[in-house]
């Protein structure tokens, strides 16, 4: 998908069907990607076909499928900075750096009193735990990041360790005060709306939980 300013460029992997999100800028030949998953080296090498300078990696949350592929990014760009919330830190060593015998990298901290600078744009961080105590979502102009916090039509499991039903119902709707036109990019499946989401979501709704859940 294209903005005014940006295109947005996506690749999944076949196990996890995890959306890996390249954002490249009109304006010059800048990109972040966003949950480097195991289909990185893919997402690597359009990134340089397209001449592309990688100038930092946000990371919503600290599964595997979300940060397989930081090895390989750091491989490419030694220097690159990595965002991701210290809460989970310790859960993506565990998931990926361990099992491949590596020494996780130091994280640039993935919290809302500071957002990331891309100048000349930012991107905001809303706090967004339930899926995992450290997810993130990320902002960029009108369109949303969310990771595994909310999908279209779906919000993230919370039966795995560090998950709460009661923090990710919170953390949806406070992403459901956000801009309701604003497009909501998510970890899996297809994108939608905020305010189509706040509207009709079967699991959590804007004011109440469905089904008394």
């Amino acid at each position: 998908m294209a903005t005014a300013d940006f295109r947005i460029t996506s690749f999944q992997d076949e196990m996890y069907a995890e959306n890996i999100y390249v954002v490249s800028r009109f304006v010059d030949e800048h990109a972040l990607i966003i949950d480097p998953g195991m289909a990185t080296e893919r997402a690597l090498e359009w990134l340089t076909g397209e001449h592309l300078t990688l100038d930092a990696v946000l990371v919503s949350h600290g599964h595997i499928d979300h940060v397989w592929g930081i090895p390989e990014v750091l491989s490419a760009f030694p220097s690159v900075a990595i965002h991701m919330n210290t809460a989970d830190s310790q859960l993506a060593a565990k998931t990926v750096f361990g099992e491949r015998g590596l020494t996780p990298p130091d994280y640039g901290v993935a919290v809302e009193a500071s957002p990331i600078n891309w100048a000349p744009y930012v991107v905001s961080v809303v706090e967004t735990p339930g899926h995992t105590p450290g997810s993130v979502s990320f902002r960029l102009q009108d369109v949303l990041f969310t990771g595994d916090t909310l999908f279209a039509g779906s919000v993230g499991r919370t039966d795995l360790p560090g998950g709460s039903w009661q923090a990710l119902v919170a953390s949806v709707r406070k992403l459901y005060q956000i801009d309701a036109n604003v497009t909501v990019l998510p970890g899996h499946g297809g994108s939608t709306t905020v305010g189509r989401e706040a509207t009709t979501n079967p699991f959590v709704s804007a004011n109440g939980i469905p089904g008394g859940a």
